[in-house]
């Protein structure tokens, strides 16, 4: 739970850094790779 929260923690902080939807499309792929495991 703890490292799930750190996870969330670098996507709030890549969003805000970026500012981007190209930040969103990174989650997105990232979410989607950790799924398949």
């Amino acid at each position: 739970a703890l490292l799930q929260e750190d996870t969330v923690t670098a996507f709030k902080a890549t969003i805000g850094a970026i500012g981007s939807p190209a930040s969103y499309i990174y989650i997105f792929e990232f979410v989607k790779s950790e799924r398949k495991r």
